[in-house]
């Protein structure tokens, strides 16, 4: 790509904003609103940053750089939150601190996801597109399924057994890498379905009374890549980089401010605004030293 197309590191900054209002609610206190936001739209900020990221694995030329940028990236933030998942006052328990670094902490099990999903993702572009499409369906659908049951069954089932790289990183990296379904996704009438099944689905979960984080909307296999395509066709050409810089460094840091707040704040607007402006300041100063501290965005 010669130009930069600054459109989608826009789209980048909304979904790292939307990324923050998952784990800030800015509308607790109006119900319905907030639920078909903190467990709705918000939820489309993950796939669509998949969908992004499998987009720009077309222009990797070295998958073992990519991979090396991305673990270090990794390592240094686990680092960043190790106190928050360790427990000083008791002896450090190593299988609970290796699970940790195994699936990743709160949000950094997005990175895990990506760099094992972007290897799959490469491993499967030899193979008939056709035959990888239908096997993306089913793992999508897999996950979903599995999500459902934990929510709405009789048994519990953890997270990361659906929210990981096989059943939710993958097929919306390979959507982004492949352009399976480009024509279908990039029209008007996909963006409607998907927002109405989002609203659908959003609405029938609160329903049914669940209460707590809903990851994976069915609907989000078709609206994630529609407001891609969608943002992706509006072309805006010029050289900063400082969307790209601000959403990255938004989606690593915002927990730390969350943690530190929420106890004084509780959910809502005031949260939010507090968080993301921290966040801000916060990027601005990595903006300016952006050479020195590539390892945090």
């Amino acid at each position: 790509m010669k130009n930069r197309n600054v459109s989608l590191d826009v789209l980048k900054m909304m979904m790292a904003l939307m990324v923050v209002g998952i784990h800030t609610r800015p509308f607790y206190s109006l119900d319905w609103l907030d639920f078909l936001t903190w467990n709705g739209f918000f939820r489309i900020a993950v796939p669509g940053f998949f969908v992004l990221g499998g987009y720009f694995m077309k222009s990797s030329t070295n998958l073992f750089l990519w991979s090396k940028r991305l673990v270090l990236l990794y390592l240094f933030w686990s680092f960043v939150f190790f106190p928050f998942y360790t427990d000083f006052g008791k002896r450090l328990e190593f299988f609970h601190i290796a699970k940790m670094l195994f699936i990743g902490y709160y949000h950094l099990w997005y990175v895990v996801a990506y760099v094992v999903a972007g290897w799959l993702v490469c491993f499967c572009s030899g193979f008939k597109r056709v035959a990888v499409n239908f096997l993306c369906v089913i793992l999508f659908l897999v996950g979903v399924f599995v999500q459902y049951f934990s929510m709405f069954g009789e048994g519990h089932v953890s997270v990361w057994l659906y929210r990981n790289f096989l059943f939710f990183a993958f097929p919306m990296m390979w959507l982004g890498y492949s352009g399976w379904g480009e024509s279908f996704f990039s029209s008007r009438k996909a963006l409607v379905i998907g927002v109405g099944l989002l609203i659908f689905e959003s609405s029938l979960v609160r329903f049914f009374g669940v209460v707590s984080d809903f990851d994976i909307f069915m609907s989000g296999f078709v609206l994630a890549p529609s407001v891609f395509y969608g943002v992706r066709n509006v072309y805006v050409s010029f050289s900063w980089r400082g969307f790209s810089l601000f959403s990255s460094v938004f989606y690593f840091s915002h927990p730390l401010f969350v943690f530190l707040l929420k106890p004084y704040l509780g959910f809502g607007w005031y949260l939010f605004f507090c968080v993301v402006v921290c966040c801000y300041v916060f990027s601005s100063f990595v903006m300016v030293f952006k050479n020195k501290f590539r390892f945090i965005y």
